[in-house]
């Protein structure tokens, strides 16, 4: 009996299903995913072209629109490739952003205001160190067309905080100031609060470094082992390893995801563009992120030893 009132129920709710389906103009079920993908595509390309729209209002504010702003990448591996650049792209660049580990130096400075770039160094990742020698911030060079950008989603493990600094030059400081009056109305005061207090605090940045540099050992080793060579960072929380010749980044990264290894990378491919030469710098190398425990680093390097190279 209750089998038969199931039935019942669930024709009548098909057959109501039905009913909405060719009252809107669809065919059925299949029909209204279809529309409902194309409508969310729709609302995606909508957003997007606000996006854009918002850019163009920034840029106005600011006083660079239709001004063509390039930013510099220079990585972990700017030793081994040469980024080029014609006098065009020189007289275009506006921005050269120092990012990673690379260190700041009165050379860049000169570059900068040689051409009259702006020099913004991301330090966001000064703290995460392995030497004896903590990283300069190219403030302590001068002050003149630089800014510095911090964070404390690395030094603190607040990512999701979404709080940090710009520090430098105070005509530039004075007009990111204005976009991001635009932006948003600011950082909650308790967010601010607790930025203070981990500000104020270095006994677990100090753990933090040991624990990572604990896992970089590790990894390291392991990657050696396996016949790669050997990458070993001075600083940040990412092994950026270079892949066995003939073989791409992407290719290395998928070899990894086989069952019997089972770690997930980053292709340096895909986190870097090709220059005006058609070369890209990231080519040639995986990333590999320090985030998980160092039980599971551990693991992770046992299941390296199944690669030779």
């Amino acid at each position: 009996m209750a089998e038969n009132i199931v039935d019942t129920e669930t024709t009548e709710i098909k057959n109501k299903a039905y009913e909405l389906y060719k009252k809107h103009g669809f065919k059925d079920g299949n029909d209204y995913v279809d529309w409902l993908e194309a409508e969310k595509q729709e609302v995606g390309e909508l957003r997007l072209k606000r996006r854009k729209e918002l850019h163009k209002i920034l840029l106005t504010i600011v006083g660079i629109l239709c001004v063509s702003v390039v930013i510099l990448l220079i990585l972990l591996f700017r030793d081994n490739s040469k980024t080029e650049l014609s006098e065009k792209s020189l007289s275009e660049l506006k921005v050269m952003m120092l990012v990673l580990d690379q260190k700041p130096d009165e050379e860049v400075v000169a570059f900068g205001h040689k051409h009259n770039i702006v020099i913004a160094s991301d330090e966001a990742y000064t703290e995460m160190y392995f030497s004896d020698d903590p990283p300069h911030s190219i403030l302590e060079i001068t002050k003149e067309g630089v800014v510095a950008f911090h964070s404390l989603s690395k030094r603190s493990a607040m990512t999701c905080y979404r709080v940090g600094w710009i520090a430098g030059d105070k005509r530039i400081v004075d007009i990111f100031k204005k976009v991001k009056t635009n932006i948003d109305s600011g950082t909650a005061t308790f967010i601010q609060d607790g930025a203070i207090a981990a500000l104020g605090d270095e006994g677990h940045v100090e753990t933090m470094r040991r624990e990572y540099r604990e896992k970089r050992d590790i990894l390291v080793k392991a990657l050696t082992q396996a016949g790669l060579p050997e990458c070993m960072p001075e600083s940040t929380l990412y092994v950026w390893q270079r892949i066995p010749k003939g073989m791409s980044s992407v290719e290395f990264a998928k070899k990894l995801l086989d069952p019997e290894v089972a770690i997930v990378t980053t292709p340096g491919a895909w986190l870097s563009d090709r220059t005006e030469s058609g070369h890209n710098p990231g080519e040639g190398f995986v990333r590999f992120a320090l985030v998980p425990s160092i039980e599971k680093t551990q693991e992770a390097a046992e299941h390296l030893k199944n690669l030779k190279f």
